[in-house]
């Protein structure tokens, strides 16, 4: 019994512990952000974009279809983001829940006390004289009597705060307030964009100017193919090129801005739109 007390306990052996077939390394890392109707729709219209502006010619069959096809996704995202349940906070007062994305990562088993001790995803080293981040109050230590009742608790407290996916997606969580946008600045000036958000507010203005120009894409495209007096209409087409290239221009504009507050905020933007999920990083990680 002496020789057992004495011998060292490592804390990666406890912490490898709780990652076990019934609790999957996701779990605790991956953050649910978009549903497969939002990617479905944003890629639907990328290859739609592509497809008429760069591949086929003006007037032709393809160029109608993928011209309606387009018009038909932002429908539907528009009706998806008005269908969906009611979001928790507007994204002003999401990011105090910042710290909960940050907070229990690592947990181990005090075998010798029977407590179980929650620690902040920031301590990634195996060092014990380590110091952990000590301002998170999401992930409070929890006696237990044996280690299933540890992680009943840590993945409760892992999900308690949490909004659902379904929130990002709903139009409810617009905020275009003046604090909405001096939050965003802030946080990319501190690069610690929080990870459990949607759009911020420059992204919402972005989504208002390509939904307004697919429309008017649509739109023209349709007077001019299917009304007679105004088939081969110059001043139609001519706004219709107009539109094309100004959806053009946010594109690129588009795309710089993800990679940018991608790298500045030191959140991930491109891996949510395909897969769903959002890793959550460590200050020590890349994006």
């Amino acid at each position: 019994m002496t020789e057992r007390t004495t011998q060292p306990v490592k804390e990666t052996t406890p912490a490898n512990n709780h990652r076990s077939n019934n609790y999957p390394r996701n779990n605790l890392q991956d953050i649910s952000v978009w549903d497969g109707v939002v990617r479905l729709c944003h890629w639907g219209l990328v290859i739609c974009f592509i497809t008429n502006y760069f591949i086929v010619e003006p007037g032709r069959l393809y160029h109608e279809i993928a011209g309606y096809s387009a018009v038909f996704f932002v429908v539907v995202r528009i009706v998806w983001g008005f269908t969906r349940p009611p979001a928790e906070s507007t994204y002003q007062d999401r990011h105090a829940s910042h710290d909960i994305s940050h907070a229990c990562h690592n947990t181990f088993y005090d075998r010798h006390s029977n407590e179980a001790t929650s620690y902040d995803c920031h301590n990634k080293s195996d060092n014990k004289d380590q110091s952990v981040y000590q301002d998170s109050t999401f992930c409070d230590s929890h006696n237990s009597n044996n280690i299933g009742t540890s992680h009943d608790s840590f993945y409760a407290c892992l999900n308690k705060e949490a909004p659902s996916e379904s929130n990002y997606a709903s139009f409810r969580t617009i905020d275009l307030s003046s604090q909405a946008f001096k939050e965003h600045l802030q946080h990319l000036k501190l690069r610690n964009v929080p990870v459990q958000t949607g759009h911020n507010p420059f992204g919402w203005l972005m989504i208002f100017a390509v939904i307004g120009l697919f429309f008017g894409l649509g739109i023209s495209g349709f007077l001019m193919e299917e009304i007679d007096a105004l088939f081969g209409n110059s001043t139609l087409e001519w706004i219709h090129s107009i539109f094309a290239d100004v959806l053009y221009a946010c594109v690129l504009v588009h795309i710089a801005a993800v990679f940018f507050v991608q790298y500045r905020g030191r959140v991930q933007l491109l891996r949510p739109m395909i897969t769903g999920l959002r890793r959550n990083l460590s200050r020590d990680d890349k994006p």
